[in-house]
This record gives structure tokens, C-alpha cells and sequence, in this order.
């Protein structure tokens, strides 16, 4: 079965779709990205990292915190 924000862990979308929802919580992004509460609350005000409010509760998709980092790549120009 389906987890629901609000319920911690991981879960399938569908069995067919094999795509894995993992849900983390406010602390759970900081330890992942190593940032202060005020730039976590930053990054939701400019809508920098996607949530989900439940009862109060903010929620994260990894994916989403995964698509964010890889959608940020700085590539460095080469001095010629």
C-alpha cells in the first residue's frame, strides 16, 4: 500500500510504475543538505524547494530535493 504524507518512509506510486516515493520532514533536509532552519524556510518562501503542507506538517519528495540539486549544476567556463 500507498504511504501518505505524514507517514514517514518509502513507497510505490503503483506496482507498475515502480516509482518510489520517499517522503522526508524539515529535519531530514537539513541533514541531508547541511542547512539552518532559515535558509530551509527561505527556500520555501521563494519556492526554491518544492513541499507539501498536511495537518500543518511540511513534507518533502526526495525526488523532488534530488531533481532540484541535479537541475542546479554549474558548469565552470575554461579560460582559453
Amino acid at each position: 500500500s500507498n504511504l501518505n504524507p505524514g507517514q514517514k518512509g518509502k513507497a510505490f506510486l503503483s506496482k507498475e510504475s515502480k516509482v518510489e516515493l520517499i517522503w522526508l520532514d524539515n529535519q531530514d533536509i537539513k541533514t541531508l543538505l547541511h542547512i539552518s532552519n532559515r535558509t530551509l524556510q527561505k527556500w520555501r518562501d521563494e519556492y526554491i524547494l518544492p513541499f507539501y503542507k498536511v495537518c500543518g506538517k511540511i513534507w518533502y519528495l526526495k525526488h523532488e530535493v534530488d531533481e532540484l540539486l541535479l537541475n542546479s549544476k554549474v558548469i565552470p567556463k575554461r579560460n582559453q
